[in-house]
């Protein structure tokens, strides 16, 4: 009799534990649920980050910017499209070159182009780079401007006025995926012309400042830019 006492009390628990793991069913649903709205919401608000920097890129977006690493995911973006349109190009150049040099008295070339590894290289160097120039911006703005904020808010803010940036590095992708050798100069154009967004840019940035130091502001641009400028020449060599 004990066991069967024992059984119908087992039989009675059972419906209490499957109505748990329904819970625990719909929990996990709803939270799953929950990450992908997440995911949708993040990806409008960056698109929407994105936009707002293109048809303004000098406005305030200290307070529009509901996410504050918009400016590492641009960052990230800018440096992967480049990286991967400069390799591109260079992988298909200098195949190119040594199609050549084989068939003809053109000398061979002294090195060995791997493309992923030169493709690590290049986004890690874009990486570093993009982040030193704001970087440096930002100790001016700390330390001779008393301007307190966050960095990671900062290059939120820096970034915002390069948005073009993200178009102009993705285009410059699609044309050297497609055809390296008819838009090579177009890349090229496109990457000088990123460089000297990021150049006007920080100008700008620092002309902002300019009655509030005594020293007149082209000399600390003069001074951002030298000192970025050896810090790139230290880097390619620490790099490549």
């Amino acid at each position: 009799m004990r066991k069967s006492k024992n059984w119908f009390t087992w039989i009675k628990k059972r419906p209490k534990q499957n109505a748990n793991h329904d819970n625990i069913t719909i929990n996990e649903n709803s939270r799953k649920s929950q990450k992908n709205n997440y995911r949708k919401g993040s990806l409008a608000n960056y698109w929407h980050y994105l936009m707002t920097g293109l048809k303004a890129p000098f406005s305030d977006h200290k307070a529009s910017s509901p996410h504050p690493y918009y400016g590492l995911w641009t960052l990230l973006l800018i440096s992967i499209f480049n990286s991967i349109s400069i390799t591109a190009t260079s992988n298909h150049f200098i195949s190119t070159y040594q199609w050549f040099a084989n068939i003809s008295i053109l000398p061979g070339l002294s090195f060995r182009f791997i493309a992923w590894l030169f493709a690590i290289q290049v986004f890690f160097f874009l990486l570093i780079s993009l982040w030193l120039l704001p970087a440096f911006i930002y100790v001016i703005k700390n330390k001779l401007f008393q301007e307190e904020t966050d960095l990671t808010l900062w290059l939120s803010e820096f970034y915002s006025h390069n948005v073009l940036l993200v178009f102009l590095s993705a285009l410059a992708l699609i044309m050297s995926l497609l055809a390296p050798y008819v838009f090579f100069i177009v890349v090229i154009f496109l990457l000088l012309l990123q460089i000297g967004i990021l150049l006007m840019t920080t100008v700008m940035t620092l002309l902002l400042y300019q009655d509030q130091v005594k020293l007149p502001i082209f000399y600390w641009i003069l001074v951002v830019f030298i000192v970025y400028l050896v810090t790139e020449i230290i880097l390619i060599n620490l790099i490549f």
